[in-house]
Order: structure tokens, then C-alpha cells, then sequence
């Protein structure tokens, strides 16, 4: 096991956004303090004026661990940027691992697991794992996460699915310095701006365990009927690529796609952009959609039929 060099400070900081999660909290800030680690680690919290005893709870564990818990309560009620911003720029460790108030992670090795691969790689711009889907009731769901066919996920594989929940990511720090969140000012999922962002400097490394268990209520976002999950979905992917884009133009980085996934691409940035009402930049977007629709099919003719000459014509590679 590794041990990352902390100056007195943690190498972890859990990052804890939470509204009314009075009857998940418990579990989730349990599956923490029963991390195994060499390193220390923090708790950070940002509940953000729940209506039930969320609040009440957090207090009382962070009177059991003052040296661990960092709680805010926000009064009035932020909403999840607001609260997200706060969260994060209170975080002091070198890592940086998501988990909302409602999931829990299930292997008390975790956090130690993803420290040792992200210090033993550097390139890697961060860690995640497949998670277990369950109900309110602890029942079994299906997970809608495909897992992909490698363990290094980079950027463009990042737009094109999800391919891991967010309480199964760990990111470097220093990536907080470099967003601009009025990038994604309106933006419903800044969870996935986060990790593209991440993955603009360095690929995400993906374990395919179920390390922690995503839980599927009616009070979460990914609840919702299909279509309008569908929609939401859609509406992310947008904003997160919009989000990273920017990040990526900033700081001199690559973002570029491949032909046959713009069309989904710009479609999903017409969606964003209709929410965060901007009906005239959206529709630049909507165009370049239908071109690309109209474009790809036929480039993939072309590509078939260029490599059907290639195999008939002696001396052409």
C-alpha cells in the first residue's frame, strides 16, 4: 500500500452533498468511517437545509468524530451547484471521493484501492468502479451502466455513455483550480462535467467490482418515469460535454469526437442549451445534429466502398 505524502492534511476528502436523506444517511457516513486505510482521510458534508432529520443525524456524528466530520448547514437552501461549489472548495485532501447522502460503498478497502492505483499512476486523471443498483428497500435493480471493454476510459469514451455511477468516483484536487463553473450555470448533472473534466487530463481508471451500491429511490433524480429519465440523461450528456469542452479549451487540451457520434453529440447540446434557454445558439446545434445524421451514414458507405476497392485493386493498401 501506498502512502501519499499529506503535510498534516488528509489524502482524502469525501465529498458529501445531502438533502433530505434522513433515511440513508446513516449507512452512507458508516461506510466510510469503516474505511481501512493507511492514509487519513475526511468527511466533508454539505447539508444543504433539509426539511426532515437529516440535519440532526450529521450532527451527531460529527460530535462523535470532530477530528473526521466537517459539516455545513446551509440556511436557506443553496441547490445542488451551490452546495456542490461550496462542498468542494472546502475539501482539503489530495483525492477527492463523490458520495452523496443516499448510496454507500460496500468494500471497507475502497478508498485505499483507488489511492494506490491513482498514486501509482500518475497519468491517470482519476479512479472508478462498477457499482450495485438497489431500491429504497435494499432490493436488487438492474444497472443501466454498461461496463466497458477496457479499464482506461478517455474522454471520447466518456461522452459517447456512463459508464460508472458517481459514488464510485475518485478525482485529483487539482482539478477543482481549473473549472469555471459558470460553465454549467442551470445545469441539471454536474456530477458528469466532473468527470469528463477529469478525464480531459488523463484517462479514468475503471475497476469492474462492485465496490459501493447506488441506491434507486423516489426522491433521487435517476428515479424518474423512462422517458423523462431518457431526457435528463440526454440533457447531461450535453452539458457536461459543453462543460469539459471549455475546460479543455482553457487549459490547451484536445477535445475532439469521432464523426459518427456528433450527430447524438449536438443533439444532446440542443437539449442543454433549450433548458439553460439560449433558443439561438441551440439551434446552430439542432443543424449541425441533422447534418451530422445526414453525414455519417454515407461516410460509412464510403469508408466500405473505399475498402472494397482497396481489397480488389493489386498494390493498394
Amino acid at each position: 500500500m501506498s502512502k501519499p505524502l499529506t503535510d498534516n492534511k488528509p489524502s482524502v476528502s469525501v465529498f458529501m452533498i445531502t438533502y433530505n436523506h434522513e433515511k440513508f444517511i446513516v449507512k452512507s457516513i458508516e461506510s466510510v468511517l469503516m474505511q481501512k486505510t493507511d492514509f487519513p482521510v475526511e468527511i466533508v458534508i454539505g447539508e444543504d437545509c433539509s426539511t426532515d432529520g437529516t440535519a440532526a443525524i450529521i450532527q451527531e456524528y460529527e460530535r462523535k468524530h470532530p477530528d473526521k466530520i466537517k459539516a455545513k448547514y446551509h440556511r436557506p437552501n443553496l441547490g445542488v451547484l451551490g452546495n456542490l461549489i461550496d462542498t468542494l472548495n472546502r475539501c482539503q485532501g489530495k483525492y477527492i471521493a463523490m458520495l452523496e447522502g443516499d448510496d454507500y460503498w460496500n468494500d471497507p478497502l475502497k478508498l485505499q484501492k483507488q489511492v494506490d492505483i491513482l498514486e501509482r499512476n500518475p497519468q491517470y486523471g482519476g479512479a472508478a468502479h462498477s457499482v450495485r443498483v438497489v431500491d429504497s428497500k435494499d432490493q436488487e435493480r438492474p444497472s443501466w451502466y454498461p461496463v466497458p471493454k477496457t479499464n482506461e476510459l478517455n474522454t471520447v469514451l466518456m461522452i459517447w455513455d456512463d459508464y460508472f455511477q458517481t459514488c464510485s468516483f475518485m478525482f485529483r484536487r487539482e482539478l477543482v483550480s481549473k473549472l469555471d463553473w459558470s460553465d454549467v450555470t442551470g445545469i441539471v448533472g454536474i456530477d458528469r462535467y466532473l468527470m469528463l473534466s477529469a478525464s480531459v487530463f488523463g484517462d479514468i481508471h475503471y475497476v469492474p467490482e462492485n465496490w459501493a451500491t447506488h441506491v434507486k429511490h423516489p426522491g433521487g433524480v435517476s428515479s424518474a418515469a423512462s422517458f423523462q429519465e431518457s431526457y435528463i440523461r440526454l440533457v447531461n450528456f450535453g452539458a457536461g460535454f459543453l462543460g469539459a469542452r471549455e475546460v479543455a479549451r482553457r487549459n490547451g487540451k484536445k477535445f475532439h469526437l469521432f464523426d459518427p457520434k456528433m450527430a447524438t453529440t449536438n443533439f444532446a447540446l440542443f437539449l442543454a442549451l433549450i433548458r439553460e434557454k439560449k433558443p439561438v445558439k441551440a439551434l446552430t446545434f439542432l443543424l449541425r445534429a441533422v447534418g451530422y445524421a445526414l453525414h455519417a451514414p454515407c461516410q460509412f458507405v464510403s469508408q466500405r466502398l473505399l475498402r472494397s476497392y482497396r481489397r480488389s485493386t493489386p498494390g493498394q493498401g
